[in-house]
């Protein structure tokens, strides 16, 4: 008998614990800290970035707006630096190869390339739909949530990010 409380008491617990990693990533909360892997391995985590401003975006190289939202990004990233901000793609759906392949023709650029592998950063940001893009402030809480990219709305991604950076680490 304590063997089966034993495992519903486990049951509960990862139950519990998925509920957590599938959560929406929504403005004004604080959102999942993994961010996937580098193209050289290493594990990215929001909290490499505490006090800098974040923009999380999605990205496919099947999905011509990401490429698009991507590119404006990386000039976004060259002009500001990494003091204060840092853009981290996170691949979606690509192939290790190919996710490879663009993180080093962006290699010039700071941006910080990760691999979701098994889609486990999209779920736990609750990714339906790319583009998607977080801008995280500089106290780890989601500001807003882009889903789909317009270029009429990139001087409002300007704008939001210059008054973020305009406040003190």
């Amino acid at each position: 008998m304590m063997k089966i409380y034993l495992y519903l008491l486990v049951a509960f617990c990862a139950l519990g614990a998925s509920a957590n990693v599938l959560a929406d990533s929504v403005p004004g909360t604080k959102p999942f800290n993994y961010l996937g892997k580098d193209y050289h391995g290493n594990r990215i985590e929001l909290d490499d970035y505490k006090g800098k401003v974040v923009v999380v975006s999605f990205w496919a190289t099947w999905c011509p707006p990401c490429i698009k939202e991507l590119s404006v990004l990386a000039q976004i990233q060259k002009q500001v630096g990494t003091d204060h901000l840092q853009v981290v793609a996170v691949s979606h759906k690509n192939s290790r190869k190919v996710f490879s392949e663009v993180a080093k023709s962006f290699d010039q650029i700071p941006v910080k390339f990760t691999f979701d592998k098994r889609s486990y950063v999209a779920n736990a940001y609750g990714l339906k739909a790319l583009p998607y893009m977080l801008i995280i402030g500089r106290d780890g809480i989601v500001k807003s949530k882009y889903v789909g990219y317009r270029e009429d709305q990139i001087h409002l991604w300007v704008d939001e990010l210059n008054a973020l950076l305009a406040t003190a680490p």
